[in-house]
């Protein structure tokens, strides 16, 4: 009896004759009987079983009656508190010596703890199913011969193969892998088969269509509870996408890298260090090109890592403020400074890429701002020229399409020349300040020059306004930069004097003509220049004839012996 409660075990008899059955103490106790009960009728042995399973029940025994042999069934009971269990029932005929069933034996066993365990372990196996065959990925499960044991039905969406091709085609796993990875796939296999700590392993494979997809692979090797190793169990992810902007990526990170390495400009990227108030204190070196080493004397891998303040020992403190200040504010500055090494002049521009980093980008503007010195030295000395030259000169710039002309420089001589300050006349029109140039004719010739950029002469002319009256004489020409420039000369005393001669030339030669007495003028050859009117008539020829002959030519023979 302790046996049978133990081990939720009972035993039975049926009495084919009498159609009773009798059950044991523990027989009771499976199906919830008192223990007393002793002895049962069929009617009340058929309503203890399940209406589901009755028919079933009736016929097993009805079979172990008509043919005398073992039977073993497993039914459920419905006891009398409602309670609904599952009993395994074992048969065994007890015959007469003619053959026939003289009763039937047997036992129950209480069973329902072991299928439900059963239905629990099924629908988790179920579930578990259900999620891996409908995962995104490609699941699979290799046994320890590498046999396939799984394949999830995603890897038709990846592959193009369905799991009953690879269930059905050992080689295919590696028929699928591109060739020029396969080594690669296998030296992965190899570390999962020896424990080796593994990476996701990324790799191209060749689906059923002759696309090439890429996916990410991961694996291990899975072991039961005793240890005993029942295969890989791996998972592949088409990550093609993905691969495919890394790369690009890659390939873009790539031509970066070398134009960070070849550009002229030197590059500097730094971390910031931050003090215990959260100030900047320093500034770690994350990166730097071979431009600003050779700019400033660094080796590369001797500065990497290191603190600004330690890699470049002698930089002034302007430095590491310029750098807190756009470490702080997020501002971008520019400057120029010389740097470290004395006489080297630095165009820089300071910025913060991102939270707790700044960058700078160096250009060496040594050359450029000894250029700009000697630019400087030079426009001095040219300036200096410019206003100590003896005659105006004026620089002008087109408006209106070269209608008219605007001052742009106007140099000493010019301003004492036309009585104006250089101030007054900057800016302004040349015919708003000299509005006589149209008259005088030098409007037209600077237009001519900005034109063609053939330079011109305009010879002497008057100019006249309300307020200046002059003669002047001007040179016009145009520079590259498209100005034109009108370098002149005040002739007003020297066209004073000029008619002033021909005034008294022209009296002197009234006065001469007029004279009865034969005169004349010669140079000291003899060759007349001047002969007035009494001397043509003495010889009878017109003046034309006479200036340029020697006078003896004019003379008788006589005279000439004489």
């Amino acid at each position: 009896s302790r046996a049978e409660r133990l081990a939720q075990l009972g035993s039975w008899s049926y009495n084919p004759v009498r159609r009773t059955a009798k059950w044991s103490e523990g027989a009771c106790r499976v199906l919830g009987l008192s223990a007393n009960h002793g002895e049962a009728s069929v009617a009340e042995v058929h309503r203890l079983v399940h209406s589901d399973d009755r028919d079933r029940f009736v016929a097993a025994l009805t079979m172990a009656l008509e043919r005398g042999k073992p039977s073993e069934m497993q039914v459920r009971i419905e006891r009398p508190d409602a309670a609904v269990r599952y009993i395994r029932v074992v048969c065994e005929p007890e015959l007469r010596s003619d053959g026939s069933v003289e009763r039937l034996s047997g036992t129950i066993m209480d069973v329902t703890s072991a299928v439900e365990a059963t239905e629990a372990l099924r629908a988790s196996e179920t579930r578990y199913r259900v999620v891996a065959d409908n995962t995104y990925d490609w699941e699979f499960w290799l046994d320890p011969d590498m046999r396939l044991v799984y394949c999830s039905p995603s890897c038709l969406r990846i592959t193009g193969y369905t799991p009953e091709e690879f269930f059905g085609d050992s080689s295919l796993l590696r028929r699928v892998t591109h060739p020029d990875d396969l080594s690669e796939c296998d030296e992965h296999t190899a570390d999962c088969l020896t424990g080796r700590p593994l990476q996701p392993l990324c790799f191209r494979i060749i689906r059923r269509d002759g696309a090439v997809r890429w996916v990410e692979h991961v694996c291990r090797p899975i072991y039961d509870d005793a240890g005993t190793y029942l295969g890989i169990r791996g998972s592949n992810r088409d990550v093609t996408d993905r691969r495919l902007a890394e790369l690009a990526l890659a390939d873009r990170e790539a031509s970066y890298r070398s134009l960070f390495e070849h550009m002229l400009d030197g590059f500097a990227y730094h971390e910031v260090v931050y003090g215990d108030d959260g100030t900047p204190v320093d500034y770690v070196v994350l990166d730097i090109n071979e431009a600003i080493c050779e700019l400033i004397g660094l080796e590369r891998e001797a500065v990497l890592g290191k603190p600004l303040s330690e890699a470049v020992p002698g930089a002034e403190p302007f430095w590491t403020e310029t750098y807190a200040h756009v470490a702080v504010t997020g501002e971008a500055v520019a400057y120029e400074r010389e740097a470290v090494v004395p006489g080297v002049w630095l165009s820089v521009v300071v910025y913060r890429p991102a939270p707790g980093k700044v960058a700078a980008i160096f250009r060496d503007v040594t050359d450029g701002r000894r250029a700009e010195e000697a630019l400087r030295n030079s426009e001095v000395r040219f300036r200096e020229l410019f206003d100590h030259m003896p005659g105006g000169v004026a620089v002008y710039e087109a408006v209106d399409d070269g209608a008219d002309f605007v001052f742009r420089d106007f140099n000493r001589a010019g301003q004492a020349v036309e009585g104006v300050e250089r101030s007054d006349v900057l800016g302004r029109r040349v015919t708003e300040v000299f509005p006589g140039v149209v008259e005088m004719g030098l409007l037209d010739v600077l237009r001519r020059v900005w034109r063609t950029g053939e330079a011109e002469m305009h010879p002497i002319a008057q100019y006249k306004d309300d307020r200046v009256v002059g003669w002047r004489e001007n040179s016009v020409y145009r520079l590259p930069s498209g100005e034109v420039v009108a370098v002149y000369e005040d002739k007003t005393e020297q066209k004073r004097m000029e008619d002033a001669l021909r005034q008294s030339e022209q009296l002197h030669r009234r006065v001469v003509q007029d004279q009865t007495e034969w005169v004349c003028r010669t140079l000291p050859d003899g060759t007349i220049t001047f002969a007035n009117d009494a001397y043509c008539e003495l010889f009878g020829m017109p003046r034309e004839e006479i200036v340029g002959r020697a006078m003896g030519d004019l003379m008788p023979d006589e005279v000439k012996v004489q």
